[in-house]
């Protein structure tokens, strides 16, 4: 049995931290303690608490925003305000709670968000959290200068260490990005970890220079240091409102120096470790006050703020895991569709929805990307293989302008855009797009909003457009051909790729007969919730049929999932 030493140091640290906390407490006159408890008030607790949901708010507000601009995806204000509180509580669990993985977790689960992007956020988030705590460390020092030499030779040279590493990565981050990969490639570690560190990394670094442009780092800051003002003002006002006489200067000085001392400890949610460094800090700075007293406070204050938190977090997480989600995914079964005097409807859970929301719900559930990272080799191969086809049938685009119809995350034009004049990036969805625009990074590709039954571009405009696993999705194919033949020039060609389904339907039929559903684990052993139509090769020609004729078709050994062909535009077509 392989031992994990990670987690019993971790959880011999967590222990540790409770044990100071108990014996702390049994130091303490209890009957002086339960007594300043007594003087709580409700209408002390809704203010404590009223201030605590805002302070969580602001940093609710800062999660999304970050999110949006590392991935694309817009998160709901309330998904993110859980995922603060869950953040905590899962962060009780890791040295100084200098981790808070159930934010990407969540992510994860509920927009397919991969670690590599999220962690990367929830890193920038602990750090801004880390850089205001030492501004107004410092800010508060410079004013209590002579009653902090307990501080001078830890906290002080750590955080003036941890500035420089700051300040090194947002002034020349390439250049330190370089350096760390350069490290991990020397490092002697599986090929597959080693990936993804680099991916980490690379993200990471690429985060930081998102954070470089002004409207963000202003906007991040701003959110930062005031969901700091607002903590500081909720313990200034409970010391105050118990009736004792404390400068803003002293709170603020006291929570910095007990949150870094907490953090050097590596005591697990800084549990016991905080309550006594801001006890003893405060009971030197204010030698009038019992120190029972003080603790008293200090105690309401983080079972009201932290330990409250942790319990709510810990309920979230519970119940998150109960929701209609399967595997990292919405439940695919929750997707349906009918069809009603040739009219489609969309449904999810049984409500109503259009179009756009149809197919940002699949581009989460059935993503192509999913069959790339399948456990079952093969399906990785023939994905794999899908995608080389392609490529192969598009063929030299050398400064040509090209269509990419439903990008999805952009990995075709990722592979094609160096050689292209340029690239309409077209997708329904808008924040796959977002996610295409971060993957592609490219000023030549062009991101379109658009319906590929009404394509946002202009006739004659492009001289190869390509359509990979998009026809089958649409309510009127025939509409998406002929959007296809009006803006592509007339000696253009457009690429097709559409599922081979009755074979597909046929092999997970007898996978699942055999009883070796675990081979196409997550994928639907019917047809795909997406998929409005069944496709094969006379299904294909009739729909093409006085829009295009057919220069080439293939299936794609040795499976024939796939069916691709090139298509050239017909003059004048019926």
């Amino acid at each position: 049995m392989k031992i994990q030493y990670s987690k019993i140091i971790r959880y011999f640290l967590l222990i540790l931290g409770i044990l100071i906390l108990i014996l702390f407490i049994t130091t303490l006159d209890t009957s002086q303690v339960i007594k300043s408890l007594r003087t709580v008030t409700i209408d002390i607790i809704i203010v404590v608490m009223i201030l605590n949901a805002l302070n969580i708010l602001l940093k609710a507000i800062r999660w999304k925003f970050l999110i949006y601009k590392i991935t694309g995806v817009n998160i709901s204000l309330p998904f993110s305000f859980a995922s603060i509180i869950a953040g905590v509580s899962a962060g009780s669990l890791t040295p100084g709670r200098g981790s808070e993985i159930a934010k990407p977790l969540m992510l994860k689960t509920s927009d397919n968000i991969s670690l590599t992007k999220s962690v990367p956020a929830m890193i920038i988030e602990r750090i801004l959290d880390l850089l205001t705590i030492i501004f107004f460390f410092f800010l508060s020092f410079i004013i209590i200068p002579k009653k902090t030499a307990i501080y001078n030779q830890t906290v002080i040279p750590a955080t003036l260490f941890f500035i420089l590493g700051i300040l090194l990565i947002f002034f020349i981050p390439k250049k330190i990005e370089k350096i760390i990969v350069k490290l991990i490639r020397k490092i002697h570690f599986p090929q597959r970890l080693k990936s993804k560190l680099i991916i980490l990394t690379e993200t990471f670094f690429q985060s930081f220079i998102i954070l470089k442009q002004k409207k963000v780092s202003a906007r991040v800051t701003v959110l930062s240091l005031s969901a700091f003002i607002i903590e500081s003002i909720k313990l200034y006002l409970l010391f105050t409102l118990l009736g004792v006489k404390i400068t803003v200067i002293i709170i603020i000085f006291s929570l910095t120096a007990s949150l870094i001392f907490a953090l050097i400890t590596l005591i697990p949610g800084g549990i016991g470790i905080t309550e006594i460094s801001q006890v003893a800090i405060l009971t030197g700075l204010l030698p009038i006050y019992r120190k029972e007293l003080i603790t008293g406070i200090i105690f309401i204050d983080r079972i009201l703020t932290y330990y409250l938190l942790i319990f709510i977090g810990a309920i979230i997480l519970v119940i998150y895991k109960k929701r209609k989600i399967h595997n990292g995914k919405l439940k695919s079964e929750y997707i349906k569709w009918k069809k009603q005097e040739n009219k489609y409807q969309f449904f999810y859970d049984k409500q109503k929805i259009d179009l756009t929301e149809w197919n940002k719900l699949i581009n989460i559930t059935h993503s192509m990307h999913y069959l790339e990272q399948h456990k079952n080799p093969l399906i990785k191969l023939e994905e794999k293989n899908r995608r080389k086809i392609i490529l192969n049938l598009i063929g030299d685009c050398k400064n040509k302008v090209i269509a990419d119809i439903g990008c999805e995350e952009g990995y075709i034009t990722k592979k094609i855009i160096r050689k292209c004049k340029k690239v309409y990036c077209i997708d329904i969805d808008k924040d796959i797009l977002k996610k295409a625009k971060r993957n592609i990074n490219n000023k030549k590709a062009v991101f379109v909003e658009s319906d590929a039954q009404a394509i946002k571009l202009q006739d004659n405009s492009v001289d190869i457009a390509i359509s990979t696993h998009i026809l089958e999705h649409l309510p009127d194919p025939r509409k998406g051909l002929y959007e296809l033949h009006r803006i592509i020039k007339p000696n253009g060609k457009v690429i097709i790729n559409v599922p081979n389904e009755k074979i597909v339907l046929l092999m997970k039929k007898i996978i699942a007969s055999l009883g070796l559903k675990f081979l196409i684990k997550h994928l639907r052993t019917g047809l795909a919730p997406g998929h409005l139509h069944i496709f094969n090769k006379k299904l294909l020609y009739s729909l093409t049929k006085g829009i295009f004729k057919v220069k080439k078709f293939k299936y794609n050994p040795p499976f024939f999932t796939n069916m691709f062909s090139i298509l050239h535009p017909i003059k004048r077509f019926k």
